[in-house]
């Protein structure tokens, strides 16, 4: 190995190898260092900020479904007649799919507060589906802010917020923001965090309970 790495003046020789090795683990260490320092101001920004950055963040990523219109399922339910004239106890009778009449929906699914939700905004916006997708986005947006006070819980600020916007945008919910069916996914987490983050920060003791 000495004779590797000397020469014959009894030079050290360092292969090109070895550098290349060094040079990687510099620059790895000095990434790592800025982006410790990043987190590290990160973490001053104050929680409203990083909020309204989510907020905005989400409009800006979804915006372009405000000029969708309705495409599958949608038209089924939006052309429903109890859709069209709140009928509510309809929705809990049976399955949201099969709903009678000339929908041409078909399956069987229990979404009741789906149905509500959607026939609700039929009420005001009637066949028109810049309401339906600016309320999913709210939705869709409230659920990430949830994520993010649910991150904060057992990360600090910066990584909490990082991750929450890495759930905003991630392409595997572009479903449940763009396509008006798909409300009840939405509102599945919608409840679910909104359970796990009033047992977290208001947790049931034998005070509260008595």
């Amino acid at each position: 190995m000495r004779a590797q790495l000397y020469n014959q003046r009894h030079e050290l020789i360092v292969p090109e190898t070895i550098c290349a090795d060094y040079s990687f683990i510099s620059w790895y260490t000095l990434a790592m260092q800025l982006f410790q320092a990043f987190l590290h101001r990160f973490d001053k920004i104050s929680t409203s900020y990083l909020v309204w950055g989510i907020v905005l963040t989400g409009f800006v990523v979804y915006f372009r479904t405000f000029f969708n219109g309705f495409v599958g399922d949608d038209i089924g339910y939006i052309n429903h007649p109890y859709i069209q004239h709140f009928e509510v106890l309809k929705f809990f009778q049976s399955s949201s799919a099969d709903l009678g009449g000339t929908s041409p929906i078909t399956g069987q699914f229990f979404r009741p507060l789906m149905l509500v939700l959607i026939s609700s905004i039929y009420q005001i916006s009637g066949d028109h589906a810049f309401l339906y997708h600016l309320i999913q986005l709210l939705l869709h947006i409230t659920n990430v802010v949830l994520l993010f006070f649910l991150f904060k819980h057992f990360f600090t600020r910066s990584i909490s917020f990082l991750l929450a916007c890495l759930y905003l945008v991630h392409p595997i919910n572009v479903e449940t923001v763009a396509y008006i069916s798909d409300f009840q996914d939405i509102l599945f987490v919608l409840f679910g965090l909104l359970a796990i983050n009033l047992a977290l920060y208001f947790p049931v003791t034998k005070k509260t309970l008595y």
